[in-house]
């Protein structure tokens, strides 16, 4: 399973993909806390993945939303808010 994260992780192209991952990735967290996962997933990776595909790809998003920036410091600190540094 860590592997289709990842690779969902290096294909994301639309802001909203972002959200998802994003929605995804902090809701496999949680079930970790509280041990009630499925499966084990390596939450540093994907987020590292995450982070590179943001990062390469940044002129696609931009259009996509009037603030990019805005939107992408928004959902790291929900995510830090949730799931503390096991998001990093």
């Amino acid at each position: 399973m860590d592997e289709c994260l990842y690779d969902m992780a290096e294909g994301m192209t639309t802001v909203r993909d972002i959200e998802e991952m994003m929605d995804l990735l902090i809701y496999e967290i949680e079930k970790e806390k509280d041990q009630s996962a499925e499966f084990e997933m390596n939450s540093r990776e994907i987020s590292a993945a995450m982070r590179r595909n943001t990062q390469d790809n940044v002129e696609s998003y931009l259009p996509q939303v009037s603030d990019f920036y805005g939107f992408q410091w928004e959902l790291k600190e929900r995510a830090k808010r949730i799931c503390g540094d096991r998001i990093l």
